[in-house]
């Protein structure tokens, strides 16, 4: 049986359109459905797709409704395109299910449609565990907000409503530089105590209870499980034994440092003086 949240897509059948997106993805028909392959040699680098495997199955793990993925080795003969001059490398790929959707366009009324907006706050703690920047960037971080980085879709919805799923993961545990080497498991980077994540649209649907939920489960995280979820990253992405084993660290020990504090800290944003804290 497959883990939770991986995915057999099967073989490729044909191209269909690449996405003008960072990493230059391309959409994809498998042989068990469409798909979004990120190659190794998109202009963010093979690391990216590390990212995205360990950022995936972390969310996965974390009780966040992600995009079944895969690894899909890239043979010559599948001729992916990333633009109009540029194939996809042969080798292990990012692949992950493709289901329709839409992006967010920041109107704070779509989100009153969402029936899964009670996870919105595990997704801030989730961002701010992993350091991604990627959606909306603490203050002082020279970022922009990407409201298209939360994906809306009527797929296993209830009629009439909407589901938020999680998706791109390509600035998780990086640094400024989009590198990821043994530095991210330094003080600098477990301790950081800005908050991630925290559209002000958000804000109101970030409750105590929520908080102390995903705290609960950041205390079950675990060296072992922390060293599963980087196990399986392609030697052809670029991340060396040394990284993996500093990105198991980070994964673990952030959690604990999170689960101390966070609480305190999302009360002076959402409900400053509200909270009494035991």
């Amino acid at each position: 049986m497959p883990e939770p949240g991986t995915w057999d897509p099967g073989d490729f059948v044909r191209f269909e359109r690449a996405l003008r997106t960072s990493t230059k993805p391309a959409i994809v028909v498998m042989q068990r459905g469409k798909a979004i392959i990120k190659a190794m040699n998109n202009p963010m680098s093979a690391q990216v797709l590390a990212r995205e495997w360990v950022g995936t199955k972390l969310a996965d793990w974390f009780g966040l409704p992600i995009l079944d993925c895969a690894i899909y080795e890239i043979k010559e003969e599948d001729e992916i395109r990333m633009n109009e001059n540029i194939f996809a490398a042969t080798g292990p790929a990012f692949c992950a299910r493709y289901i329709k959707g839409f992006t967010w366009g920041s109107d704070a009324e779509e989100l009153k449609n969402v029936e899964n907006i009670n996870l919105v706050t595990k997704l801030v703690v989730f961002d701010t565990w992993t350091r991604n920047r990627d959606r909306f960037p603490p203050e002082g971080v020279d970022w922009p907000p990407r409201y298209d980085n939360v994906f809306f879709t009527s797929e296993m919805a209830s009629p009439g409503k909407l589901k938020f799923v999680v998706l791109d993961y390509s600035e998780c545990f990086a640094d400024s530089n989009h590198y990821l080497d043994t530095d991210i498991n330094s003080p600098h980077f477990v301790n950081d105590e800005k908050i991630y994540g925290l559209f002000p649209e958000f804000i109101e649907y970030v409750t105590p209870t929520a908080v102390r939920e995903a705290i609960a489960r950041l205390n079950e995280m675990t060296d072992y499980e922390a060293g599963r979820l980087v196990d399986g990253i392609p030697d052809e992405w670029e991340v060396t034994w040394e990284s993996r084993i500093a990105l198991a660290n980070f994964i673990k020990r952030r959690a604990t440092y999170l689960a101390s504090n966070i609480l305190e800290r999302l009360a002076g944003l959402c409900w400053p003086g509200e909270l009494t804290l035991d």
